[in-house]
């Protein structure tokens, strides 16, 4: 995570004189801003986990930075994003990541996909997850490495590209 561009703080939240036209921020009155804990790896403690979260391949922030010129390093909106563990040891040791590696993490597929199913059994036993979606997150977690995003694929032949 070392080349993440973290954010300088949280935006400020002033509080709003909204009888004046146009409403003006009072910046001697704030509102506090909260962010949620998170585990050494960076993701997020409260909450339910998600499998993916609890047998996670990255970093997944609740956050995104904005870019030069568009106020660098100060938030930009809260959809998120993943920040990828190193896929090996050595790969980890050259970028300077501090997290431990996929490789370190789960050895091979077949522990990661174990991992997976046990988070998605013990969310599906404590009744946040159906008990059919756990096959369903199995299966996403076999096939991880396969791209989220194919154009025309679920299309008939009848259709047009």
């Amino acid at each position: 995570m070392p080349s993440a561009l973290r954010p300088r703080g949280p935006n400020e939240l002033y509080a709003v004189d909204r009888s004046a036209v146009p409403p003006v921020a009072d910046p001697s009155r704030r509102y506090a801003v909260l962010v949620p804990a998170v585990d050494a790896d960076g993701n997020e403690t409260a909450g339910v986990r998600a499998p993916m979260v609890a047998a996670p391949l990255g970093t997944y922030t609740g956050w995104n930075t904005r870019s030069p010129g568009q106020g660098h390093g100060a938030l930009h909106e809260f959809s998120g994003s993943p920040l990828p563990f190193a896929a090996t040891e050595d790969e980890r040791l050259i970028t300077g990541d501090p997290r431990p590696s996929v490789g370190k993490r789960y050895g091979d597929s077949a522990a990661y996909v174990a991992r997976i199913r046990v988070a998605a059994e013990d969310l599906a036993a404590r009744r946040l997850l159906l008990q059919e979606d756990i096959e369903r997150a199995v299966a996403a977690a076999a096939n991880r490495s396969a791209p989220r995003h194919r154009f025309g694929q679920n299309r008939t032949p009848t259709e047009s590209a």
